[in-house]
């Protein structure tokens, strides 16, 4: 079994040829990056006690600065990482209050004002997120609240009336407009649907079988992909894998798949990625997996058990998957494993610190890379 590498800048021979775009150097450390639709980076970044979110072109350009200094003035309240909708309408910033042992959210509109009250509940919700277009936020539940929770809210953060409850949400783009997918709560039973979030109308709904009810909604454990929609369950150890075609028709089931943390689409949409601490997998709407690392690769790391946010990425032009992991404690770190799937036999899994993701614009795919308080953008050459 191959042996995971450790390096200060291994990571280059993986791939066939990149370009560096641009970098930037900051004054603080790096805790997160994000870009969105436009290619535009957003870099949040944490020193004397303030945050700070940077925004840059494609071209390297900055774009605007902002941050938040009144939350921060005490030692027990920490930014966690980033959210962003496509085209940066809405930047949120996740964090962690010691203290009060509760969430803590920012939320800054495209000038860079905080435009979530320090009242109001979504400042203290659990996972935090925005629609791909700015217009609505949804959440996984607040700590120590055991009365009906609203899962949707509208732009000026008030409550979506639906016509059933729901138990959670999540956004994406569904051929072409905005959608949330949940699991609603009806007479009959618990269905699973997509519904247009400006109309409400449903593209897609299944009546939820005995066996499929413990799928969740929740960020990072589903995966919309042109032809199908993947869905975890909500056992955390050894969750199911469960594949719908877009007409709510089961295709097939793993209800006991191995140590899944995550899943994700790759850059084209065409497949997705899941990853665990010792399995890392990539799939179709075939149930047998196109690629399969469990028997091969050994990327087991004990800390990804501790990491807040943990992102796979998958170039599949190169045939390459990389995972970014965050951990905060006891101290602030990233680090990323990186792998070829091209050729097995040519490089082992390599592991460093720092942050790797990736975009893509138009066919151009892009590699952004993180470390202390600096951020590097490198184009793929094909």
């Amino acid at each position: 079994m191959p042996v995971i590498l450790f390096s200060n800048q291994p990571w280059m021979d993986f791939f066939p040829e990149i370009s560096e775009e641009y970098s930037v150097n900051l004054e603080n450390i790096v805790l997160d990056i994000e870009t969105d639709a436009l290619g535009n980076l957003y870099v949040l970044s944490i020193g004397n006690r303030r945050f700070f979110v940077d925004v840059f072109s494609i071209e390297g350009l900055k774009i605007r600065s902002f941050g938040d200094s009144l939350m921060l003035t005490a030692e027990y309240t920490n930014p966690l990482c980033l959210r962003v909708s496509e085209r940066g309408e809405i930047v949120i910033v996740r964090g962690w209050d010691r203290l009060l042992e509760t969430p803590v959210n920012w939320v800054f509109d495209s000038s860079g004002k905080d435009v979530l009250e320090e009242t109001h509940l979504l400042k203290y919700a659990e996972w935090l997120s925005v629609s791909p277009k700015g217009t609505h936020f949804t959440l996984q539940g607040y700590i120590r609240q055991d009365s009906y929770i609203p899962f949707l809210y509208n732009r000026d953060f008030e409550q979506i009336e639906l016509e059933y409850p729901i138990e959670n949400a999540v956004f994406d783009i569904f051929r072409g407009d905005e959608v949330f997918i949940a699991t609603e709560i009806r007479e009959n039973g618990r269905y699973l649907v997509i519904r247009k979030l400006d109309s409400n109308e449903i593209q897609m709904e299944r009546l939820l079988t005995e066996a499929e009810n413990p799928i969740i909604m929740q960020e990072g454990k589903f995966a919309l992909i042109d032809d199908a929609l993947f869905v975890l369950t909500k056992v955390c150890r050894s969750p199911g894998v469960f594949c719908y075609s877009l007409d709510g028709t089961l295709r097939w089931s793993n209800e006991a798949d191995q140590d899944i943390k995550v899943m994700k689409p790759t850059l084209t949409r065409e497949h997705i990625v899941t990853h665990g601490a010792i399995c890392s997998k990539i799939l179709g709407i075939s149930e047998e997996p196109i690629l399969d690392f469990c028997d091969d690769f050994m990327t087991y790391d004990n800390r990804l058990f501790m990491s807040l946010d943990t992102e796979p990425t998958v170039w599949p032009g190169i045939e390459m998957l990389a995972v970014s992991f965050t951990l905060h404690l006891p101290d602030f770190e990233l680090h990323t494993t990186l792998m070829t799937y091209s050729n097995r036999n040519l490089l082992a899994p390599v592991q460093f610190d720092g942050k790797m993701t990736g975009f893509r614009l138009g066919t151009e795919e892009y590699v952004a890379f993180a470390k202390d308080k600096s951020v590097t953008i490198y184009k793929i050459i094909n």
